[in-house]
């Protein structure tokens, strides 16, 4: 890991990965909060200093007005280091191994275990960091997107219903549990209450 001038470095012209508005704000508002996260994640660039991994961030530090960035390359020698551990079939050039890396950085295997975050983190806290969660609030459960709705409005006939759909659990169950769905993927789960 290097730091480097944030003018040094430069965006991927084949980056394909996108970030809405309300994300990038969120992933702003993490760096400005956290910026010491940056060095244990540093933005990836090829000898070129062409971001392969971390362009948003790099925008996220832009938007700050960072004047430094810490950086890892990705060099050629580490890349035919790299190749020799595979089938002779399965190498690439340095280029195309730059490529594979971009869209591997980018790629997400893993899924949240939202009874875990209900039951364990702050869903305040969370909805910071950029994962969509239910949002409890003095009026009572409100959902910040429904999957079923078919949209992402949310109006007072959603809360009443949402509401009565849990009252209706509290009283059918177990009075310290209640069922409740995924805002991302309509995934229901149990939370303790």
């Amino acid at each position: 890991m290097e730091i480097v001038k944030i003018t040094t470095i430069k965006p991927s012209e084949k980056n394909p990965r996108l970030v809405k508005e309300k994300k990038f704000k969120i992933l702003v508002d993490s760096i400005k909060e956290s910026p010491h996260f940056m060095k244990l994640r540093p933005v990836v660039v090829n000898e070129n200093m062409e971001i392969i991994g971390g362009n948003m961030r790099y925008r996220a530090c832009r938007e700050l007005k960072w004047k430094e960035i810490p950086i890892d390359v990705y060099t050629r020698e580490l890349h035919e280091e790299a190749m020799l551990e595979r089938e002779e079939a399965e190498r690439v050039t340095y280029e195309e191994g730059c490529d594979e890396f971009m869209i591997k950085d980018n790629t997400e295997v893993g899924q949240w275990d939202y009874s875990m975050l209900a039951n364990d983190w702050s869903n305040e806290k969370i909805y910071k960091w950029g994962i969509p969660v239910w949002q409890e609030e003095t009026t009572g459960f409100i959902p910040n997107y429904n999957p079923e709705a078919g949209d992402n409005v949310v109006t007072d006939k959603d809360i009443d219903r949402v509401k009565s759909a849990i009252d209706k659990k509290f009283e059918q169950h177990d009075h310290n549990t209640v069922e409740v769905m995924c805002p991302e993927c309509a995934h229901k789960f149990t939370i303790r209450i």
